[in-house]
């Protein structure tokens, strides 16, 4: 992806959590990050506030390198109206987290193919038959 070399200065992390929210948008220098934020906002909200800086948050998870970038690829798609296939992109490419959790998600939720999702769990070393932890069908039957 063309924004690998973005940088905000900050480590993308494994849990995603206000404080995290609040120091991804100051080092983004999206303007009333520190005042708008509330501790009981959750990424809809994150997303409904900034919806306006969402492609630069954007950046920030295509670029990300550690943590659980495909993770907050999805949270991105369904609350914060990024699009599915650009959250289909930073899953595929994610190297750190856990994109077998967010394929079987984004099918869940996103309305992501089976098709893509089995492409992005084999790539991840991931096995839909003896692996009870990624059985599509009982995704759906949740």
């Amino acid at each position: 992806m063309a924004a690998s070399r973005f940088n905000s200065g900050i480590d993308c992390p494994y849990i995603f959590d206000i404080a995290f929210a609040r120091r991804l948008f100051i080092s983004l220098n999206i303007p009333t990050a520190k005042t708008v934020i509330d501790d009981k906002d959750c990424w809809d909200e994150l997303g409904m506030k900034f919806s306006s800086y969402r492609r630069v948050v954007e950046q920030y998870f295509e670029a990300a390198r550690t943590g659980d970038p495909a993770y907050a690829a999805r949270c991105m798609a369904m609350y914060c109206g990024s699009s599915r296939e650009w959250a289909e992109r930073v899953i595929e490419a994610a190297r750190t987290g856990d994109p077998i959790l967010a394929a079987r998600l984004m099918v869940k939720h996103c309305g992501s193919s089976r098709e893509w999702a089995t492409r992005v769990i084999a790539a991840a070393g991931g096995n839909l038959i003896e692996d009870p932890d990624v059985d599509l069908v009982a995704w759906d039957e949740d």
